[in-house]
């Protein structure tokens, strides 16, 4: 007699899906930032001159974005996956915590610079 497998959450779904997304949009940050970026220029006057582009500042915040939501949807996925009880708790300060984070994100990308 086999176990039963329980149904996929939403959270294992999203880790997925984030994972794709990364999958293609990673090689393309890391190259534009390391190969062909200058890697000594990484301070806030190369952050500066880098972000002057609005498609590379949404690369940036898109991949900080994703990798936040592909991680913290990983962990509660493989916490839930467990015991109940106090696992709920760690789950939802996970959430919480990446929440801030990506709200911090978000509004340093799209305020950066701006005087």
């Amino acid at each position: 007699m086999s176990p039963t497998v329980a149904e996929p959450s939403w959270r294992w779904h999203v880790a997925r899906a984030s994972a794709w997304v990364l999958l293609v949009v990673f090689p393309v940050w890391f190259a534009s930032l390391h190969v062909f970026g200058d890697v000594s220029a990484v301070n806030a006057a190369g952050l500066e001159a880098r972000w002057s582009s609005p498609a590379v500042r949404a690369l940036d915040w898109a991949v900080l974005v994703l990798a936040l939501v592909h991680g913290s949807a990983g962990l509660g996925s493989m916490l839930r996956s467990g015991r109940a009880g106090d696992r709920r708790l760690a789950v939802l300060a996970i959430d919480g915590l990446v929440a801030v984070l990506v709200l911090a994100v978000t509004v340093v990308a799209f305020t950066f610079g701006i005087a």
